[in-house]
């Protein structure tokens, strides 16, 4: 019976649709819904696949291959071979607290990475959830910051095939992090999701107002006027990457709507260069002018006229400034 399940999610995996619904299972039982599970196992495009289901969905139970004899059958084909030591790291994961998870994780990480790097570097998505799903779990400062920081190294690991991944199943995490209640965590969290959008090499279509529509409203209220001065010295490290990062998302666009949104984007980031550049404290101000990409990706980005408005009527102020 258990097997009979497997195949019933297995279809529904790769078929993307419901193999029986109860009186679907019923009258399959009763062998008048042969010939529609044939139609059905059709849809499944992996013969692998398909093969498997049909076994494990046979009437007769005793035809059905044990969990074993399919595990050993399918072993670096259907599933990884890394699956093996995977599941003992996963089994020793899921009975420890959050903080411990990351702290084990991050000690043993070199010990499986190049296994799921070899055969697939899509299994790294294992440990990316693993991450996730404890990050907002997380009590110590330490704890918060590896978390962050081994998601960016597991996407950096192999960005071609993770990062179409990165702007819906990471970002959104990251971004909560913003909010914490440590300078710390909130500074690695601007690092980090710069880190991460540099590795997105072709942005989804439905992400290309990602700026425009989420990350720039957080940007402008919550780190561009955050308490700390780290934090603030953190976006202004980061400022001229991510206005090339906004710039490519836009123009994977082929939306009508691209001098609007171009428009909008300049408006964000006129706010936020502006804040940055009048901040009560000059560290701020000279970091954000004298990262060396910074100015350079700004320029590109504003274009001449908006420059002068925006960058080089605070020259001059800048270097009237004492250093203190």
């Amino acid at each position: 019976m258990d097997m009979f399940s497997i195949g019933c999610i297995l279809a529904e995996i790769f078929s993307d649709r419901v193999l029986f619904d109860l009186s679907g299972l019923l009258h399959y039982k009763d062998g008048s819904k042969a010939t529609n599970l044939a139609s059905q196992l059709k849809q499944i495009d992996n013969e692998t696949v398909r093969e498997l289901v049909a076994n494990l969905t046979s009437l007769a139970p005793a035809s059905r291959k044990s969990c074993e004899a399919v595990l050993s059958e399918q072993r670096g084909n259907l599933f990884p071979a890394y699956f093996d030591k995977l599941y003992g790291l996963m089994r020793t994961l899921v009975r420890l607290p959050p903080d411990a998870k990351i702290l084990y994780l991050a000690q043993e990480l070199n010990q499986y990475l190049p296994l799921l790097l070899e055969e697939n570097p899509r299994g790294v998505l294992i440990l990316l959830t693993m991450i996730t799903s404890s990050l907002r779990s997380l009590m110590h400062i330490h704890c918060k910051i590896e978390a962050q920081r081994l998601i960016c190294r597991l996407v950096a690991s192999e960005p071609a095939s993770l990062s179409p991944f990165v702007t819906d199943r990471l970002i959104p995490y990251l971004a909560s992090c913003l909010q914490d209640g440590d300078h710390r965590v909130r500074g690695e969290a601007v690092l980090s999701m710069t880190h991460l959008l540099e590795q997105v090499t072709r942005p989804p279509p439905s992400d290309n107002n990602l700026f425009t529509d989420y990350l720039l409203e957080i940007l402008v209220k919550e780190v561009a006027s955050d308490k700390s001065t780290y934090v603030r010295l953190c976006l202004a490290r980061c400022i001229g990457r991510l206005s090339q990062l906004a710039l490519h998302f836009l123009n994977q666009s082929v939306d009508h709507n691209y001098d609007e949104e171009l428009s909008l984007l300049h408006n964000y980031f006129q706010n936020l260069v502006s804040q940055l550049l009048t901040d009560s404290n000059n560290c701020v101000r000279r970091t954000l002018l004298m990262t060396p990409e910074n100015c350079s990706h700004l320029c590109t980005f504003f274009g001449q006229q908006k420059t002068n408005e925006v960058i080089v009527s605070h020259i001059i102020t800048f270097l009237n400034d004492k250093v203190r």
